[in-house]
């Protein structure tokens, strides 16, 4: 099972540029962190600025720069040759994968790095039985984490299975972040 969970890991960042977190299976407490940034899609780290794709190849508008892109530093999220504004976890989308066992507590500490906005993390499918206030719904069950902000969400899955987790967003123009998260057996 660990091997198939590191192939996961690996797959999945070689996919969208991911890294995972997985709690060690001895752990009764994890801690991992997702740090909220906005960013844009097609737009390339540095002298790198706006890529456009011909080809099947991505490059930059940038005339001295010829050769192709790597598509490893740039966000595609949303199509290609249209730049747009997203939310990250962590530099990436989508946010990275989070892997812990049965009934395992896990901490994240979010931190909004946002500007402008309000944001809270909603985790599908995980019952927050005892932990109502970590369900990441602004204004019904926490208040939002304001700008420079961190909340640390705590909570025990207690059923195995693949869930996600996506972003609740104060300007819902914005394309929110979203992760897998999975509980093992």
């Amino acid at each position: 099972m660990k091997v198939l969970n590191v192939v996961f890991c690996v797959l999945y960042g070689l996919i969208g540029k991911v890294v995972c977190f997985h709690c060690d299976e001895n752990a009764a407490h994890c801690f991992t962190s997702l740090d909220i940034k906005s960013a844009f899609t097609m737009i390339g780290k540095g002298n790198i600025s706006q890529v456009y794709v011909k080809d099947r190849a991505i490059y930059s508008i940038n005339p001295a720069i010829t050769d192709q892109v790597s598509i490893d530093d740039i966000i595609t999220a949303d199509g290609w040759n249209q730049t747009r504004h997203l939310i990250t976890a962590n530099g990436s989308m989508p946010g990275p994968s989070i892997i812990i066992y049965e009934k395992q507590k896990i901490t994240i500490l979010v931190t909004n790095h946002m500007i402008n906005e309000a944001v809270t993390i909603h985790w599908h499918g995980i019952d927050q039985l005892g932990w109502p206030a970590m369900d990441g719904v602004a204004f019904v069950s926490q208040c939002p984490i304001l700008s420079g902000q961190t909340f640390n969400y705590t909570f025990q899955p207690t059923f195995g299975g693949s869930y996600w987790y996506h972003s609740h967003v104060s300007n819902q123009r914005d394309m929110g972040m979203y992760g897998a998260f999975i509980v093992l057996r």
